[in-house]
């Protein structure tokens, strides 16, 4: 029988890898670089679906054999990261971080990371740097894929074997236009999901099916090397530019798939892109992909959440990727997929890790995170990894974020209290996490919220791309802000130094139209988790390890805002000022509380905290008491 191994595959499996590699790494370069889980989808839709209609169409496929190979493929190298990511949580992390950890692991196991990973994924968690199992996500995909191209091809081969390729074209296209319209309106469904990932693996499933392994389909040599360096570029762009300002997050994979197919279909031995990708030493890294994919984000993980004093390089880190990639192609891959380990060997071997895994997961989950381990002050500080800020922020209804609906409730957040002087909140979510505190602080006044995620809410936002926060815009600029009366605007928000020339046009737009407005400048924030930090802190008695995770560049941008304020003649209020003294900024209250929950957003006890302070040391009385005089505005 004739081999079916494609070099030029390996090669294809060594950019996917690396590519994500060295974006997860945080090459700036590699800034779409996560488009190599799309390419690895694509491979697997090739090879997986020509395996099976080789069999099906010699009356050799069974389930049984299938199944297995899959097993010996994936589980054992899987089943050993995830065992240690197990154990070392156990050992070394905090009890929210360590119960996290077996529930993905759970999930892992049960081939459904990616539905565990969606349905506990929030704004608030954004930072996926904290999980060492998130990767797992790629791999449910392609065990529920699995599952289910057996059973459906079965069925397609048998009744419509003629129109097999038309039916997958057709229904890959289906899917991809159901993508397209999720990356705008569920990103994270279209992330994590595989009815919305089915286009990718359909992309190589229809290849398979329309060319197979036919010579006759092969074309000719100009044809070949064009379709070759066109695909190789195709990747290339998305890896190098997916990344970049402006490109909607998952819209880079459409390049990125199609240069893979021009490079899989058949492109004969020749091709220039054959003869890179077929290099030896590209083609090894290929080979134990799989492995270092599994090993590569554990690393990056536990290296961040150990906090070491001194970041190990990020070359060392790479290193001990590769070495524990080969060690697990060599040592547990390789054996595993060979004949020298039986099938009742692999099902025994594949039986005690997984249910190793569960029962770690599961101490892990029913003890919350074995909390035992530590101190009370330890486990408390930590528990805030925990916090739910939602009800502060008004989650869904007076803060949109990608996960709530699409509009503001007016009767909640906007509508005017006619005993009270109205105050408008108006940003991105550090906007919204001053709201609560303002409320409580000051019940004298109403505090109204038009607040969205990662829209800082400026003129410009009216263009947005993000339809919540285009609507939104719309809604204060066009709408409520010219036909609503506010005795003051608060505009806050993350800000950036793009931001500056936009926040100048929003104040002189305000100033236009003689609408009182208050810029506040951007919060302080921390690398890392302020509970994770201070619980750091105490069991290593590093009183100094929180502000040596600091974010230092904001006084720049603060520098920036405080000009355009004064050139526009608003107020202005650096909130790193009212945070901080003498260097050394408020991180922990009186009552052990964290002032924030994650790296920059306020708890509800924080951002009381804040409110209480900028009002004691003067910088919101001056303000406050021209809200609260009865004196008409002037329009």
């Amino acid at each position: 029988m004739t081999s079916t191994y494609r070099a030029e595959i390996d090669g294809l499996r060594c950019v996917a890898v690396l590519a994500v590699l060295l974006f997860h790494a945080g090459l700036a370069l590699f800034s779409g670089g996560f488009v190599g889980v799309d390419v690895f989808f694509v491979i697997s839709g090739y090879l997986i679906t020509g395996i099976l209609l080789r069999e099906m169409d010699g009356g050799t496929f069974s389930f049984l054999r299938f199944f297995e190979r899959r097993v010996r493929r994936i589980l054992p190298a899987t089943l050993a990261v995830v065992l240690v990511s197990l154990v070392l949580a156990l050992l070394i992390l905090t009890p929210p971080d360590a119960r996290k950890v077996g529930e993905a692991a759970l999930a892992t196991v049960l081939s459904a990371a990616n539905i565990y990973f969606y349905s506990t994924q929030n704004y608030f968690e954004a930072d996926s740097g904290n999980l060492p199992l998130l990767h797992m996500w790629s791999l449910g995909v392609e065990e529920q894929f699995y599952l289910l191209l057996p059973v459906l091809l079965s069925v397609l081969v048998r009744y419509f074997r003629r129109h097999l390729a038309a039916v997958l074209v057709v229904s890959t296209v289906g899917s991809l236009a159901v993508y397209s319209w999720a990356i705008f309106r569920d990103p994270a469904a279209a992330f994590y999901l595989l009815p919305f990932r089915a286009w990718e693996l359909g992309v190589g499933a229809s290849l398979a099916a329309c060319f197979g392994q036919s010579e006759s389909n092969q074309p000719s040599n100009s044809v070949s090397h064009g379709a070759g360096i066109t695909g190789l570029l195709l990747i290339a762009a998305a890896v190098f530019f997916g990344g970049s300002a402006g490109i909607r997050p998952g819209l880079a994979a459409l390049p990125a798939c199609l240069g893979v197919a021009l490079i899989i279909a058949p492109i004969g031995p020749s091709g220039i892109a054959s003869k890179l990708l077929s290099a030896p030493p590209v083609r090894f890294v290929g080979k134990i992909s799989f492995s270092l994919y599994l090993w590569h984000w554990p690393v990056l993980v536990f290296a961040k959440l150990a906090l070491p004093p001194a970041a190990p390089a990020r070359w060392i880190l790479i290193a001990i990727m590769f070495v524990l990639a080969w060690l697990s192609w060599r040592f547990i891959e390789q054996p595993f997929r060979g004949a020298i380990i039986t099938r009742q060997a692999v099902s025994r071997s594949v039986c005690a890790g997984a249910v190793a895994a569960v029962a770690l997961s599961v101490l892990l989950m029913t003890t919350k995170g074995v909390p035992q381990r530590f101190d009370a002050e330890t486990v408390q500080l930590a528990s805030f990894l925990d916090y739910d800020p939602r009800p502060a922020f008004r989650e869904g209804t007076c803060f949109l974020t990608d996960r709530t609906g699409q509009s503001i409730d007016l009767e909640s957040c906007l509508k005017a209290d006619p005993h009270r002087p109205n105050v408008l909140v108006l940003g991105d979510s550090h906007a919204a996490h001053l709201w609560y505190g303002l409320a409580h602080e000051l019940p004298d006044i109403h505090f109204g919220q038009l607040t969205v995620a990662s829209c800082r809410l400026t003129l410009a936002s009216l263009q947005a791309s993000d339809q919540r926060c285009r609507q939104a815009a719309d809604l204060a600029y066009r709408q409520v802000l010219l036909h609503q009366r506010f005795r003051l605007v608060i505009l806050s928000g993350a800000w950036k130094p793009d931001d500056v020339p936009q926040v100048a046009d929003t104040l002189a737009w305000f100033k236009r139209r003689s609408i009182p407005v208050l810029l506040m400048g951007r919060g302080v924030t921390y690398r890392e988790d302020v509970p994770r930090l201070l619980a750091a802190a105490r069991i290593r008695g590093d009183a100094g390890l929180v502000n040596r995770y600091r974010v230092t560049r904001t006084a720049g941008i603060d520098r920036q805002l405080a000009a355009a304020a004064d050139a526009a003649g608003v107020p202005f209020i650096a909130l790193s000022g009212v945070e901080c003294r003498s260097n050394v900024c408020m991180t922990q209250l009186p009552s052990g509380i964290p002032v924030k929950f994650d790296g920059g957003h306020l708890t509800a006890q924080g951002s009381q905290w804040l409110a209480h302070r900028l009002i004691v040391r003067g910088r919101l009385q001056n303000l406050m008491a021209d809200v609260t005089n009865p004196a008409p505005l002037k329009q």
